[in-house]
């Protein structure tokens, strides 16, 4: 066994060896590298040149310092540019990249121009550790060179001062596989020989602590140490099960060391045991008793060394050399009785076979066994120039450092490289480029595996595709269903296979000859594990994208349009081509034709390219009419090169809707007939432009009955379908019929459609017919152009039109799929509409059904000529400056353009189309190949199946939504609150109205006496009762309003009828009025409104019109209160000091609000909401509403009511005097007159300025504009509402005047007489009336009504219900009153319902729309009121009057209290998510919670969507503070009175940073701690292009007609900062809504935009910085999630991921300056067209990678990025890594599995989601910071080794197989030579 572990040893070293494609051997040193550099300072003009064997590296120099790390042999591995001259973030740079080079890397230095000014202790310290002796002597400008070793000697150094001259050194490197040797030993001893299980790593123990069993050490595959676990197998069986798992988890490759202690046989399963030999065991299964047993060996590999010995046979040790840079080992075994083996190893020269010739080469068949690696030695020329080599190259495992790779090429690139183990299937498209690509892990699961390499074999491959195969790693145990699916693809050697073989296929699908001695492979080779890589190459004929590709069969009824652009050619997945069509050929086949199209815009935009196909120049939308609005229809003929007639038609007698009018008809007819007759040479060309399918009807009819072209044969093209959608779909405001616009049912509305367009599509059946008029030319009809938008609606009508079609379709009547064809070239969208090129290629495939190919060019390349033939090209021309005709006309406000507004209405998509793009066919062959690396496999993606979760997130107190249970909740808190009220209040209550009752009825004649305001004569006089404590928010006092009598209360329904009948007979059994008023139950509905205001307006309440009017209780209150106090002042006068007056009246108020606070502050805490302690010591104090900041961001806003009664009540006794000296009735009148006009002045002043709706610029809790804080005062400031509380206190005044003017007036009759009662009937009803109608109809909503309702414009209703409810002291109460006063005994619970709603809300299982259950929680909270007031106000109030002094200590210890609490940290992410802290997923990757505290953050906010980067030394954080909310209230919109639900989103931008440690960083994806903490600010210097503060964004509306309601979307700030460095500045990208304020966004312009921010200062946020807008799009289209990044010293962003999209932009202006071709990436592609309801968006910055060793499956620079593919209609993200080529035209090259990270739930409710945010990398550690769920800042941290797993090749390619032609092959290899010939 040990001899034959050490020849394995020697073959592995030896083909390791052989595939270095260098002699190596273990025992020699290897060959020299002579490295000269030469240095330069500025004065000696600078250079910094580095040769290696006398060649010159391929790189650029730069100032400061040039660092060359080169491989062993003299390979340039890297090589960076340091400017240390200037910045000292560069010397940060060079140290962190000295320092993550690895121990024994050789290092090349030199200076060019200076390297000394901005040198840092740290890059000097990094320098020294290369060897550097000479570095102290640095000095400015001069010349400095080193060859060094990274921890060794220097080879070489030389310095000289700037007027020195150059330094030029020389240094020979021979470096010896000794040098790098690691010496591993592992000792075993079982019981009887000492029991010890130890490791040794260069002589050095390894400090682990074993125990009995199997001792476990991993090491890195670069001898680094990992980890160690003990399992003890020898007592306890799951610890072998223990043991498997651990060994199964290790990656391919990893070190592993086992050592036995004492004995791990006794339980050491065999599942544990088949995991040791996954390692290299042999021995295993001969493991007895007690035996001592040792291994060295590699995950997935060989053992290295291996023995054991049995129970007595002493300490066993075991001995392997691991070589640190070819990752290698030899090994010795020894036992105390054997002395180790000497091991040789010899080379195996690699052969051309496996060496890949560049482009245009192919290798020689006479030199492929030939061995050599140069393109001199293996390739040649080939025999023609379309002949490229293909092929693969299979490796199986081989070792610990190369675990097996497929490798698949053509013609010089590496298509497809795959290095995870199992069977790999590569199909190529004719053009040779990558079109699928699958991999079956046949090792991990043989049965299911090989089941599927079946299918796919069988089913997803068509006959005849070229199809390679190979194996990586391992695969070779294939079933025999899978062996013969093999087959039918020509192997002849698949069931040769054995374990570690390597197998390589070319092959077309067919039958095997085996069977029938037809067929064959192309190519085919097998090696055995000891042989080497088994490589199938063949030459093929490479067909061209367009020169050799068949023309499409285009006359059928479905075309094939499926493909994609590249290069502006049509690739279609078919693999044909369509003829291309100059003016000479088109106007050939139209000679003499009448084409007939009929749709609206975009089939418009398709006319107008078709008419300057045929006559470039021909139309000009502008000059000739020919713009959308402009026209109905428009004719026109030509004829010999000339337009000889143009007519552009309005029709007067025709709409756009449905109209089939006789009248129409005929003007139609009465159009066509305009025109010159038919001639033979002519073309006529007509449009109509139609919105609906009826009108197409009249319209075909028109032109089959036009006599003077009645024998031209038509051709017709009909293109309708958008208006539905933007009608039922869109809901668009421009949509024509109200009956689509209003179907919310998207399957009617579906109907409509489909019953539109059936007559049309019979009665274009008989026009179509081959015997028809079109018959010749032949229809077609088009699907809808493809919108840019995805929405399974708009897929929807698509079908409709395909399945509608379908059931006519024939050659002559074919059904175009333009909605297919445009996804292919979805960049080519311009705001709904296509491109010129877009419409040139749709007239390819059009014309190339209704015309003979013989008429076509013979060009196989369309060239397209004109300035706006893109849309990219459309895009960079923002102002229109290549359309000046178009511009000046259309876009002059001055003009009789119909599409002219305020600002004039320019479409880019019509400028386009206003100048001439020209369609030019050139013979040319082009090549597509893919770059090398790239990778294919399909992009997976995963969402739920629909609309987010019913269970919003909920972050109350508690959760439910089971209407049973609120009812049970309900029911058990009102009994006690009902026995409460009838124990504690209804029957004393009950006794006191019957005894005083009855008393005034046995004294009738007491009654007709007039009332006096004497105490006797009032306590004497029937009233109304209020409780002990007065119902609040009035203010009153006790005392007052106590009453002094009670109205007759019966006990029984008989007794209640008789004394109402007596009553109605006589009027003077009623009870006075008094001055005691039956308030209570009115107290108690206004504060039930304003409680469904609250829930309305926070949607939780039914949308019921009237519940939105709520808030205008308030102010009634107020008038209440002044009302009240004023009239017991007139009875009473006080004579307390102000200070005494105010103690004595907030003894109704203070105790309960006190109570509140605490409850309240406790939920807010518990969520992450309190306010800042300022607010909460104003709040404590009752003082919150006196600062208009303060109102809306304290706890329970709707207490700042009391805080302003607070003010009224020190304005009282100076207000008294005031109104006592008004002694006039008039001058009463008078004053409350003025009172109640002047506050008009708030919006009629306004009014005047055009600007009514001032106030509604005002986002809630937004403090820092002069708008903003004019709305605050006049909504919360009691100063604002002084007015109010006056006209009570004038109201009491007007009652007690009027009451004794009547007295005087009517004497003794004023009982008897009804001239003076029947008026007071009708005051109460005419206010509650008048009222009502105000709540109920939409279309009386005041003016300006949010601010004149709470100060002007209902006072007057409001006081009238007052003064009915109130009456004349003198009279009997009016009926309704008297009627209202036995619910008086609501009145104590009015203050504590209002009090308490937040509270009790908070509380409420359900925290969505509660619909009819919010009665439920209506009668709950008066429930829970009336236990409050009788367990809790009552108390607090007797306690309070009891200790007149004592009780200042609750304010006085309140507020030091609820600050204090306020100072405990509280994390609402947490609270909202849930989500650990940390989440680690293996030794190299882990999630965690960032630790980003925000210094500004209140009222709930969170920061979310961070933003990482490494600049100067620090770790800069960017992050948005967000923090959402909706809003309700009522408006107006389009003139009406609506509902207006605003959804809040708060954000801001903040910045941060710490300090930065690389070795902390460099060890954070293993270690896990936290490298930095940052503490954020809010960045406040952002200004606007034109100097302004950033706010007053636009606000997107969107209007719901079905129910009047208008939700508004409002952002307050910037979203979503992205931080990067650009030429040594530290710049910010960031998304926003335009700060244009409400009024000032044009139309359309309610969508986000890209900006940019350069040179940010973190430590000074105030510092103005201007954000410019990236201007390289539209500004009517969403902008956002752009990558930035740099190429060459430009910055550059990323647009759009697919289409991939490159901009570069101009950091100045924002300006694009030069855009780039775009590219497609096919598995993006294809996801899309499979699911176009995704998105597929960008997100983070871009980083360039260039480290090859820890990126293996792209062995090249390339850019690192970061996109996110969500679900609009369910808001989930599916969130991956991507890779780009570092060249233009910036190629996506790969995309990574998807990433792991935490989901959390929004606060807003709906599907849990995560979204990428920011990527930074700095050495190998990478971390991505996300948002999870909108609540929470996060990163997903790991190794770029880690990361760059989840770029392996490994998913199938699932997109439609394609059509595929022969080719031409001499495929040669060790096998089979096999040849296939013919096309």
């Amino acid at each position: 066994m040990m001899v034959k572990t050490v020849l394995w040893s020697v073959f592995a070293l030896c083909w390791s060896a052989a595939l270095s494609r260098e002699a190596i051997t273990h025992d020699s040193s290897m060959a020299p590298s002579n490295i000269s550099v030469t240095s330069a300072g500025f004065q000696s003009g600078p250079r910094a040149d580095i040769f290696v064997n006398g060649a010159k590296l391929p790189v650029v120099s730069g100032r400061g310092i040039n660092v060359a790390v080169l491989e062993i042999d003299g390979a340039l591995r890297s090589f960076q540019v340091f400017d240390t001259s200037s910045n000292a973030s560069e010397s940060q740079a060079l140290a962190t990249f000295l320092s993550a080079l690895g121990v024994g890397d050789l290092v090349v230095v030199a200076v060019s121009s200076d390297a000394f000014g901005q040198l840092t202790p740290a890059a000097r310290f990094a320098i020294l550790e290369l060897g550097a002796m000479l570095l102290d002597n640095l000095s400015f400008q001069a010349a400095y060179a080193l060859i060094g070793i990274k921890g060794g000697q220097a080879l070489a150094e030389g310095l000289r001062n700037r007027d020195d001259g150059v330094v030029q050194i020389n240094g020979s490197y021979t470096p010896s596989a000794e040098d790098f040797l690691l010496n591993i030993t592992a000792l075993s001893a079982g019981f009887t020989s000492g029991s010890r299980a130890e490791i040794f790593v260069e002589g050095e123990r390894l400090q682990v602590t074993s125990r009995r069993g199997i001792n476990v050490a991993v090491f890195e595959a670069n001898g680094v140490f990992r980890t160690f676990r003990a399992f003890d197998t020898s007592s306890n069986s799951s610890e072998s099960e223990a043991l498997a798992v651990f060994l199964n988890s290790l990656a391919v490759g990893d070190l592993v060391v086992a050592v036995v202690k004492s004995d791990a046989m006794a339980n050491l399963g065999t599942v544990a045991k088949l995991a040791l030999k996954d390692c290299g065991a042999s021995f295993i299964d001969q493991l007895t008793f007690q035996a001592s047993y040792a291994l060295i060996g590699t995950k997935g590999g060989p053992a290295w060394a291996e023995d054991l010995l049995p129970a007595v046979g002493g300490v066993l040790i075991v001995n392997a050399s691991y070589d640190a840079r070819t990752k290698w080992m030899t090994q010795t075994t020894s036992s105390t009785s054997t002395a180790p083996p000497s091991t040789t190893i010899t080379t195996v020269p690699a052969t051309c076979i496996s060496y890949i010739c560049p482009t245009g080469t192919v290798l020689k068949r006479d030199m492929q066994d030939v061995a050599g690696q140069s393109a001199t030695t293996c390739c040649g020329s080939p025999t023609s120039p379309k002949l490229v080599d293909v092929g693969v190259q299979s490796l199986a495992f081989q070792g610990p450092e190369n675990s097996g790779e497929a490798v698949f090429f053509a013609n010089g690139f590496v298509v497809s490289s795959i290095s995870k183990r199992g069977f790999v299937v590569v199909v190529l498209r004719p053009d040779m480029s990558l079109k699928s690509s699958a991999l079956f892990d046949i090792f991990g699961d043989k049965v299911n595996a090989s089941k599927s390499l079946e299918e796919y074999l069988d089913n997803g491959i068509a006959d005849g595709e070229l199809t390679l195969m190979g194996i990586a790693s391992e695969a070779h145990e294939l079933s025999e269903g899978a062996k013969k699916a093999i087959e039918r693809f020509g192997a002849q050697h698949i069931d040769e296979l054995q374990f570690h073989s390597s197998y390589a296929l070319m092959g077309r699908k067919g039958v095997s000859r085996r069977l029938t001695g037809s067929g064959s492979a192309l190519a085919e080779m097998h090696r055995l594990r000891k042989q080497g890589p088994a490589v199938a190459v063949s030459q093929m004929l490479l067909e061209d994208s367009t020169a050799d590709k068949p023309f499409c069969k285009a006359r059928v009824a479905n075309p094939p349009v499926a493909g994609w652009i590249s290069n502006n050619q049509l690739e279609l997945e078919d693999g044909c081509r369509y003829a291309l069509w100059e003016t000479t050929g088109a106007s050939a086949c139209f000679s003499g034709q009448w084409v007939v199209s009929i749709g609206s815009s975009n089939t418009i935009l398709l006319f107008i390219q078709l008419a300057n196909l045929l006559l470039p120049g021909s139309i000009v939308p502008v000059r000739d009419s020919v713009s959308l609005g402009e026209f109905d229809a428009f004719d026109m003929i030509i004829e010999n090169g000339a337009a000889i007639y143009q007519l552009a038609h309005r029709f007067d007698q025709c709409t756009h809707a449905s109209d089939d009018s006789a009248v129409c008809k005929q003007e139609k007819k009465d159009m066509l007939a305009k025109a010159p007759r038919h001639s033979s040479t002519a073309i006529r060309l007509t449009i109509f432009e139609e919105l609906f399918w009826p009108n197409a009807a009249s319209d075909l009819d028109a032109v089959m009955a036009d006599d003077g072209w009645k024998d031209a044969p038509l051709a017709v093209v009909v293109h309708i379908v958008t208006h539905y959608i933007y009608c039922s779909v869109m809901r668009a405001d421009y949509c024509k019929r109200l009956d689509l616009k209003g179907e919310t049912d998207h399957a009617k509305g579906l109907d409509i459609f489909s019953a539109d367009m059936a007559p049309v599509l019979k009665q274009l059946e008989a026009i179509c017919a081959p015997n028809g008029r079109a018959g010749s030319r032949g229809c077609a009809v088009l699907t809808s152009s493809w919108f840019g938008w995805q929405d399974q609606r708009y897929a929807d009508y698509q079908d409709k039109i395909r399945n509608a079609v379908s059931a006519y379709s024939s050659e002559t009547y074919r059904l175009v799929d333009v909605s297919l064809l445009d996804q292919g070239m979805s960049g080519e969208t311009i705001g709904g509409h296509g491109s010129p090129l877009s419409f040139l290629w749709a007239w390819q495939v059009l014309l190339g059904g209704m015309c003979p190919l013989e008429l076509s060019s013979e060009g196989n390349f369309a060239e397209f000529e004109g300035k706006l033939c893109t849309a990219l090209d459309v895009k960079r021309d923002p102002n229109f400056d290549q359309c000046p005709g178009y511009r000046d006309t259309a876009c002059d406000p001055n003009s009789g353009f119909e599409w002219k507004s305020k600002t004039g209405w320019c479409m880019d998509w019509e400028c386009a189309a206003s100048v001439p793009c020209i369609l030019k066919p050139i013979k040319k062959n082009v090549q597509l190949l893919n770059l090398t690396g790239a990778c294919f496999d399909d992009v997976s993606v995963e969402f739920s199946d629909g609309a987010p979760p019913k269970n919003h997130a909920c972050f109350r107190v508690w959760c439910l939504e089971d209407t049973a249970i609120e009812l049970a909740i309900m029911i058990s808190v009102m009994i006690p609150a009902l026995v409460l009220l009838c124990w504690g209040v209804v029957p004393e209550h009950l006794r006191t109205r019957m005894r005083l009752g009855l008393r005034t009825l046995r004294r009738p004649k007491q009654d007709a006496e007039p009332q006096t305001d004497s105490p006797k004569a009032s306590s004497q006089a029937p009233g109304v009762t209020t409780s002990d404590v007065p119902a609040v928010p009035h203010g009153a006092d006790p005392a007052s309003a106590r009453p002094d009598v009670c109205p007759v209360v019966p006990s029984t329904g008989a007794e209640a009828a008789t004394v109402i009948k007596d009553a109605a007979a006589n009027p003077r059994k009623r009870a006075l009025a008094g001055d005691k008023f039956p308030l209570g139950l009115a107290r108690f509905i206004a504060a039930q409104h304003v409680v469904l205001f609250h829930l309305y307006a926070d949607g939780h309440a039914p949308q019921i019109y009237m519940f939105g009017w709520g808030f205008t209780w308030v102010p009634w209150f107020f008038m209440l209160s002044g009302f009240v106090l004023f009239n017991g002042h007139i009875r009473r006068p006080s004579k307390d000091t102000v200070f005494q007056y105010v103690e004595r009246r907030l003894v109704t108020l203070y105790p309960l609000y006190a109570l509140t606070l605490l409850p309240a502050f406790a939920i807010a805490k518990s969520l992450g909401q309190t306010p800042s302690s300022v607010v909460l010591v104003a709040q404590t104090w009752l003082l919150q509403a006196w600062n208009p900041e303060w109102p809306e961001h304290a706890l329970g806003v709707h207490c700042w009511f009391l805080s302003a009664m607070l003010l009224h009540m020190i304005m009282f006794k100076p207000l008294s005097w005031l109104l006592d000296q008004v002694s006039s009735l008039e001058g009463t009148v008078a004053l409350m007159s003025s009172l109640l006009v002047l506050p008009w002045l708030a919006v009629v002043v306004p009014e005047a300025l055009q600007n009514r709706l001032w106030y509604e610029e005002h986002v809630w809790g937004a403090n820092d504009s002069l708008i903003d804080l004019v709305t605050l005062f006049v909504n919360y400031n009691p100063l604002s509402y002084v007015h109010v509380f006056v006209i009570g206190m004038l109201l009491a005044k007007l009652r007690t005047m009027l009451d004794a003017k009547m007295r005087e007036l009517a004497g003794d009759t004023i009982l008897s007489s009804w001239k003076w009662r029947l008026p007071l009937e009708f005051v109460l009803p005419a206010g509650v009336l008048g009222l009502l109608l105000v709540f109920c109809i939409r279309e009386l909503q005041p003016w300006g009504a949010r601010i004149t309702t709470l100060i002007a414009v209902l006072l007057p209703l409001q006081a009238l219900v007052l003064f009915g409810l109130a009456g004349l002291p003198s009279l009997p109460l009016p009926w309704l009153t008297y009627g209202a006063s036995y619910l008086d005994f609501l009145e104590p619970y009015a203050f504590a319902v209002y009090l308490l709603q937040g509270v009790i809300y908070s509380m409420w299982p359900n925290g969505g729309q509660m619909g009819e259950s919010v009665i439920i929680f209506l009668i709950f909270l008066f429930g829970v009121s009336v236990m409050v007031v009788h367990l809790v106000q009552r108390p607090a109030q007797r306690w309070w009057q009891r200790h007149p002094i004592g009780h200042w200590a609750v304010p006085v210890l309140l507020t030091p209290l609820l600050v204090g609490l306020n100072q405990i940290p509280s994390n609402r992410a947490e609270a909202f998510t849930k989500l650990p802290a940390e989440v680690r997923h293996d030794r190299l990757m882990v999630d965690l919670h960032l630790p980003i505290t925000d210094s500004g953050g209140n009222f709930g906010s969170v920061l979310i969507n961070p933003s990482i980067h490494i600049f100067g030394g620090k770790v800069i954080v960017a992050a948005r503070r967000h923090h959402s909310e909706s809003v309700q209230h009522v408006g107006q919109y389009n003139g009406s009175l609506v509902t207006v639900i605003e959804q809040i989103w708060h954000s801001n931008i903040v910045l941060g940073e710490a300090d930065f440690s690389a070795t902390a960083w460099a060890a954070w994806p293993e270690a896990g701690r936290l490298p930095f903490s940052a503490k954020a600010n809010t960045w406040t210097g952002l200004r606007t292009e034109a100097g302004q503060k950033w706010r007053q964004l636009c606000v997107k509306e969107t209007w719901i007609p079905n129910n009047q309601t208008l939700l508004r979307h409002v952002v307050t700030g910037p979203e979503d900062p992205k931080v990067f460095e650009h030429e040594g500045s530290l710049d910010l990208a960031f998304n926003s809504l335009p700060p244009l304020g409400r009024d000032g966004c044009e139309e359309g312009k309610q969508v986000s935009q890209m900006y940019m921010a350069s040179n940010i200062d973190v430590l000074k946020m105030s510092q103005q910085k201007v954000g410019h807008r990236l201007r390289c799009d539209l500004s009517d289209k969403a902008e956002k999630n752009w990558i930035p990044f740099t190429y060459q010293g430009k910055l550059h962003y990323v647009y759009t991921p697919q289409p991939h999209k490159v901009v570069a932009i101009d950091p100045s202006d924002g300006s694009c300056e030069e855009p780039y071709e775009e590219t497609i990436f096919d598995p993006l592609r294809r996801l899309q067209a499979r699911r176009p309801d995704l998105a597929i968006r960008g997100s983070g910055q871009a980083v360039l990678v260039n480290d090859t060793s820890a990126t293996p499956r792209l062995r090249r620079s390339h850019y690192l990025a970061l996109l996110h593919i969500s679900h609009p209609s369910t808001g989930e993200y599916n969130n991956f890594a991507y890779r780009f080529s570092a060249e233009p035209p910036f190629q996506v090259l790969q995309v990574s599995t998807r990433l792991p990270l935490q989901v959390a739930e929004p606060d807003r409710g709906g599907n849990p989601f995560a979204f990428v945010s920011g990527l930074s990398i700095h050495g190998r550690t990478v971390v991505i910071g996300y948002g999870a769920g909108d609540v929470e800042s996060r990163a997903l941290v790991m190794s770029l080794e880690r990361l760059d797993e989840m770029f392996q090749c490994h998913e199938a390619d699932t997109a439609e197989s394609r059509s595929s032609k022969g080719g031409v092959a001499n495929g040669t290899n060790a096998t089979a030579k096999n040849n296939e010939t013919g096309r």
